[in-house]
């Protein structure tokens, strides 16, 4: 089956995509200032605070993206996938610079490798629409369970 592609864009999904765009570039240029975490690190690398939020902003745009696919009104925006997918990725490297200064724990590995399966989901999930084809729910759904199972994994560590 092939997405009908909308005559005009929709304003409410356009508003949530640039707001996401505007909170990563707010957390990353605090990121860039990484000092004003360490009263929020406990051991596990600077990057880990950063990487939890740039992970759970990917979740909420993940929430709506799925809810604008299942409800079959039409398909959810390119750009606003797009968006999802660059968020993630962003928390990915985050979670994998804190791993590299200094976070450790089965947990953080267990989240990195859900991560890295989701993110390649993410991936296979661009070719459908660059195809213009309808993602199968039974993905969507498996593409979500791995970010969650990662993200309550992440929070664990």
């Amino acid at each position: 089956m092939r997405y009908k592609q909308p005559e005009s864009q929709n304003g409410v999904t356009i508003f949530i995509s640039i707001a996401f765009v505007v909170a990563v570039a707010v957390v990353l240029s605090v990121g860039l200032n990484a000092d004003s975490f360490d009263w929020w690190v406990s051991g596990q690398g600077t990057y880990m605070p950063l990487a939890l939020i740039v992970l759970g902003a990917a979740a909420l745009m993940g929430i709506v993206l799925a809810v604008g696919h299942f409800t079959g009104n039409r398909p959810p925006l390119y750009a606003a996938g797009m968006i999802h997918g660059i968020i993630a990725v962003v928390g990915v490297v985050f979670l994998i610079a804190s791993m590299l200064n200094g976070a450790r724990g089965t947990d953080i590995q267990i989240s990195l490798v859900l991560f890295l399966i989701a993110v390649a989901m993410g991936l296979l999930f661009f070719v459908y629409r660059l195809r213009s084809k309808v993602i199968p729910n039974t993905f969507i759904v498996v593409h979500a369970l791995l970010a969650v199972v990662g993200y309550v994994f992440l929070l664990r560590a």
